[in-house]
């Protein structure tokens, strides 16, 4: 009987495009945040040199903890 894979599950990444259209803002907000240290924006992974990825968890993640009452 073959084992089951215990690898866990990433959730697909988007791309800056994709993270800016998620959150209805502009990419170069997202470009401009990251030059700038991303202070206030949400995080996003590196992958190699140039490859920027978010996860849509954090994007949610990160509406939800800026959310004014």
């Amino acid at each position: 009987m073959k084992q089951p894979d215990s690898t866990p599950m990433l959730e697909p990444l988007l791309k800056t495009e994709e993270a800016a259209a998620f959150l209805n803002i502009s990419k170069s907000a997202l470009e401009k945040g990251r030059a700038a240290g991303n202070d206030g924006l949400p995080p996003y992974c590196r992958i190699g040199r140039s490859a920027i990825r978010y996860r849509r968890s954090d994007l949610v993640n990160w509406v939800n903890d800026n959310v004014v009452h």
